[in-house]
């Protein structure tokens, strides 16, 4: 969680100042994902470590296939902005408050895909409003997460290499994001969805491979 706040906070800060109908959508969905951050954050340390891998290689899996066979539906228009569910929108914040505490994730990698296909918006905009959200969510959950781990586990698996690490992720994620932001616009909506959708399907594979692995 705190490598993906570093590597989400520069976007995110960027398109807070620039684009007013994506932070709309951005703050609707921590409206319903922050309640169910707070009360997941204080369940997760008490799950079984095997239960969250094949739960996370489960989920990102069924995603891809669903986000994979999506048909490239038309966007409804609304005085030149995509039309906008409010209820879905609130929904779609919940699922990935609660996936994003557990798992660690519900940026890019489910928030995307449910507001490309289910919501019907632009995978532009789903992009930039995702880093909007994990950046936010991350740091949400990272603190709850972080006060609950240290009132069960004590202070003793944090230590200089596991910092390190941490730094070194979050650095390239946001290296790599700036790198590629550009290139991103360009690529056609049905072609990140299939491209995404393969991705979940592919990271699926090995995170079920791995809890398989793991305990045996």
């Amino acid at each position: 969680l705190t490598a993906i706040f570093i590597g989400s906070l520069p976007r995110a800060i960027k398109h807070l100042k620039t684009t007013s109908l994506e932070r709309k959508i951005a703050f609707a969905l921590l409206f319903g994902a922050l309640p169910l951050i707070t009360i997941c954050g204080f369940i997760t340390p008490l799950i079984d470590e095997s239960f969250l891998r094949s739960g996370f290689g489960l989920l990102i899996g069924a995603v891809g296939i669903w986000m994979y066979k999506s048909n490239n539906q038309p966007h409804e228009i609304n005085n030149g902005r995509p039309k906008v569910n409010w209820i879905k929108i609130l929904v779609i914040g919940g699922i990935a408050g609660i996936s994003s505490t557990f798992f660690g994730l519900g940026g890019a990698t489910l928030l995307t895909p449910l507001l490309a296909v289910w919501a019907a918006l632009p995978m532009m905009i789903c992009i930039n409003i995702s880093i909007i959200f994990v950046a936010i969510t991350s740091l949400f959950s990272l603190a709850t997460l972080s006060y609950s781990w240290i009132k069960f586990h004590g202070t003793s698996e944090f230590n200089f290499h596991i910092f390190s690490l941490i730094l070194l992720m979050g650095l390239a994620a946001a290296i790599s994001q700036n790198l590629f932001s550009k290139k991103i616009v360009r690529m056609d909506d049905a072609l990140r969805k299939r491209l995404l959708g393969t991705y979940l399907v592919i990271l699926s594979a090995w995170m079920t491979y791995r809890a398989l692995i793991a305990s045996l």
